[in-house]
């Protein structure tokens, strides 16, 4: 069992703009794929209302304006042509924040530890391999791994049954921390009943989590 706080035993972090500051090649590979679509938003408006959607609903907001038939088949194009884009471009571009993979693998508490993400799986272990943090996480949950993608809470909550299958006491919701920089993001942690921190970066993690866990002793 973690020995950490009285009242937390688990840490949950979103993956961009939150271990990695990755929203601007994520945006980068967008305008690519949806270019030759007649496809464009700014930064500014990408930023403030498309971080943290899935590649399906910004595929379909990014693509909708140019009057074109949005069609299930053009959504999956799209959303494959900037996933390759990126993949191709992550390991060469993006790197975890290193104070943040120090405090991952010095885990001082010794808390359960996770990264919740809607992206899939290839867009975030080779960063996690990379910072030589993936085995020390407990849990992983990715957006192909739930129904309901953030703000609903359905990733948290698979991220704590998780949890609790390698728990030898229950662990409630109110114990977990989670991490988080887009406003889906903090929803879901919300209605997932947990505690839940903004951050604007990664350069803000460390000093939210030692807010979050002063008073804790090892």
């Amino acid at each position: 069992m973690p020995v950490g706080p009285t009242s937390i035993a688990a840490i949950f972090f979103d993956f961009d703009g939150v271990l990695v500051d990755s929203e601007p090649l994520h945006y980068r590979c967008w305008m690519e794929a949806v270019r030759s679509h007649g496809g464009y938003m700014d930064w500014p408006e990408y930023n403030q209302n498309l971080t943290g959607q899935t590649d399906r609903s910004a595929a379909e907001t990014l693509l909708t304006p140019t009057g074109i038939d949005v069609t299930e088949q053009l959504i999956k194009t799209v959303s494959l042509a900037k996933r390759n884009a990126f993949q191709k471009a992550l390991l060469s571009e993006l790197s975890v924040a290193k104070e943040v993979s120090l405090w991952i693998n010095n885990n001082i508490y010794n808390l359960y530890l996770g990264v919740v993400s809607s992206s899939c799986s290839s867009e975030v272990v080779p960063l996690l391999r990379k910072a030589k943090i993936h085995d020390r996480l407990d849990v992983l949950v990715f957006g192909d791994h739930v129904k309901q993608h953030k703000p609903n809470p359905e990733p948290y909550l698979t991220a704590l049954a998780r949890v609790n299958a390698l728990a030898s006491t229950p662990i409630s919701a109110s114990q977990c921390v989670v991490i988080e920089d887009s406003a889906p993001g903090i929803a879901a942690g919300e209605a997932a009943g947990m505690v839940t921190k903004a951050v604007r970066g990664p350069y803000e993690v460390v000093a939210t989590l030692g807010m979050a866990l002063s008073g804790a002793r090892r």
